[in-house]
């Protein structure tokens, strides 16, 4: 049987560490899985033939993301499956904490940067707002709205079954190419045509078949890739909630932000478990 393969792609240094240090509990003692003399950060067994590497991109953004997705599976080097493993905010101050599989992602970023007068500061200042004819269906803009994609390997009808077996619940991604410290507005806007990033979440969350609502800034990218080369069934992306945008006291250092993701890891390691097992061998 040919030697099948993961990548698990991180993009900043905490995820990155999280998952150094999973391979390192998957080398432990009595197991399998060894390190691969030529990859530090790739790990191998040999019955059943897999290998595991992960791909520390450090650099964040969909651009970045979808660049990435698109070297992995060039003709040379398609692996088995793709894992994407990283932090995320939420509206939700008990979702702190939690793993999800992303399910479906829209993007939010399409919009207008403009300058507005501030009288009191006597000095201008800019007005980043949303065009809401990429994002609503019913708005009357002449254009299509962005399609709202769906992650079939994470999402709870996927053939794979992953959320079933594995205990980790799927959540919807509003994808943005920005850091995004607001809150939804409490009341679903209805503005004629510019939304602000409060409106657009606050619409966004309502349009979502989950209840769990993610902002984070890779998994539109990754998606529309996917989509481009067919291979959506082969990636998978993995969020830790680690900061709420409504609570501002709740909000995670980075000291908090790493041991999320550290923690997070065992979610990985499940999931690795369960696609592996699937082979019949392992």
């Amino acid at each position: 049987m040919p030697e099948q393969s993961i990548n698990i792609v991180t993009f900043n240094a905490n995820e990155r560490d999280a998952i150094d240090f999973l391979l390192k509990d998957m080398c432990g003692n009595g197991s399998a899985w060894r390190p691969k003399h030529d990859n530090p950060r790739s790990i191998s067994r040999t019955n059943p033939k897999w290998r595991v590497t992960h791909e520390p991109l450090e650099a964040q953004g969909n651009v970045m993301a979808a660049t990435q997705t698109a070297k992995l599976f060039n003709p040379r080097n398609r692996p088995d499956m793709v894992i994407f493993y990283g932090c995320a905010g939420s509206n939700d101050t008990a979702l702190v904490g939690h793993v999800f599989f992303v399910g479906t992602v829209a993007y939010a970023s399409l919009g207008t940067v403009d300058d507005e007068i501030e009288p009191a500061a006597e000095r201008l200042r800019e007005l980043v707002t949303l065009k809401r004819k990429w994002l609503d269906e019913t708005m009357m803009g002449g254009v299509t709205p962005l399609v709202v994609h769906v992650f079939e390997t994470g999402s709870d009808t996927s053939s794979r079954g992953l959320p079933a077996t594995t205990g980790i619940d799927v959540a919807h991604v509003i994808a943005t190419d920005k850091v995004v410290k607001v809150a939804a507005v409490l009341a679903t806007p209805k503005p004629p045509k510019e939304w602000t990033y409060s409106h657009a979440l606050a619409w966004m969350a309502t349009q979502s078949k989950y209840p769990a609502v993610l902002i984070e800034m890779e998994s539109y990218g990754i998606a529309a890739i996917a989509e481009a080369l067919e291979i959506k069934e082969r990636v998978l992306v993995i969020r830790v909630v680690t900061d709420c945008l409504v609570d501002k006291t709740t909000s995670t250092s980075d000291e908090s932000q790493r041991e999320l993701l550290i923690d997070g890891r065992q979610a990985v390691a499940i999931v690795l478990d369960e696609i592996i097992s699937r082979t019949g061998e392992g």
